[in-house]
């Protein structure tokens, strides 16, 4: 993962919880409440993100998802570095949930700079994904 442009402003230690790019792990099939009727209700979460002074492997809490999601910045790399990041998704998740972790049940990619200054600009990539056991 890397990033050219974090977004202006955003950081979940300061409460504009928004990132360039995530990587959202699910995980089993159970839904738990979004918090909010007009949010579907999803699995449980993990959400890894790079951020700018965000702290490492502390599992922050969204506006929403409050029993099932937490949010992890896994790195703070300089503007245009590459980095490599290693996370131990079965203990967080038994140490985020205090459960055993069930199985994944699906990825997806999120932007979210909508409350960020600067107009929202941002920019990341990521370059490989590896799953080891």
């Amino acid at each position: 993962m890397g990033i050219i442009e974090y977004p202006k402003d955003a950081s979940f230690e300061r409460g504009n919880r928004t990132q360039a790019l995530a990587l959202y792990i699910f995980f089993g099939p159970e839904k738990l409440s979004s918090g909010y009727f007009m949010i579907p209700d999803l699995p449980y979460f993990l959400s890894l993100f790079l951020g700018e002074a965000d702290e490492i492997n502390l599992p922050y809490k969204g506006k929403y998802f409050h029993a099932g999601g937490r949010y992890v910045c896994v790195g703070n790399p300089e503007l245009n570095e590459t980095v490599i990041s290693e996370f131990d998704l079965v203990r967080a998740f038994r140490t985020y949930y205090k459960k055993e972790a069930p199985a994944i049940s699906g990825l997806c990619l999120e932007i979210d700079t909508t409350t960020s200054g600067g107009g929202g600009k941002a920019e990341a990539y990521i370059k490989r994904i590896e799953f080891l056991e």
